[in-house]
């Protein structure tokens, strides 16, 4: 298996469900139940992978850990760009011209958040007004970003984009072309660097 990164899916034994679910709210098992998947969380952990449990409401999130043993299956946000959408919503749509954006400007990008979820899962969680949540792995100095944040205007979903780079660490599209220090999300927490 490779490397995980942060926002990759992975779909969990049924062994991991159970031992999740002893220790967690009642919520937690619930959602397992439906749909036995978890997000990678950006965090250190040794011998372990971080992961998130998503609820049905926006609140309902659980983190913890489990050990690589514990994937039946991994999908990461570049490969759900080859699924498509059972369902017309403005992200769906969105994520159709934010796809083609990327390939046009030599990006590798996936969608993470709900809409990476219902693609992965095929459980429906996407509401009509929800964003999409796009990770690019690029260097926040790529030239290519600028024009990529052009292409995103005017779309039917508003579109949030974090730039995966180096070990594990994201900033946010917006940060990684304003001029100055940047807010990095890495493994250890939130960092300023130039």
């Amino acid at each position: 298996m490779d490397k995980l990164r942060a926002h990759d899916l992975v779909r969990l034994a049924p062994r991991a469900v159970a031992r999740i679910a002893r220790s967690a709210p009642s919520w937690v098992e619930r959602s397992l139940e439906a749909a036995p998947w978890a997000v990678v969380r950006r965090a250190r952990v040794p011998d372990a992978v971080a992961i998130g449990v998503r609820g049905e409401r926006r609140g309902e999130r659980f983190a913890t850990e489990l050990q690589i043993d514990d994937i039946a299956c991994v999908v990461t946000p570049e490969s759900l760009l080859e699924r498509r959408a059972g369902r017309v919503l403005d992200a769906f749509v969105a994520l159709a011209a934010v796809a083609r954006a990327g390939k046009e400007h030599g990006l590798l990008l996936g969608p993470t958040g709900s809409v990476g979820f219902e693609l992965a899962t095929g459980v429906a969680c996407v509401s009509p007004g929800s964003d999409l949540d796009v990770v690019v792995r690029a260097r926040p100095s790529d030239p290519a970003l600028r024009r990529f944040a052009e292409a995103l205007r005017d779309l039917p979903a508003r579109v949030d984009v974090e730039i995966a780079f180096g070990e594990g660490c994201g900033v946010a599209l917006e940060e990684a072309l304003r001029a100055g220090p940047m807010l990095v999300k890495t493994p250890d927490g939130p960092r300023m660097r130039s």
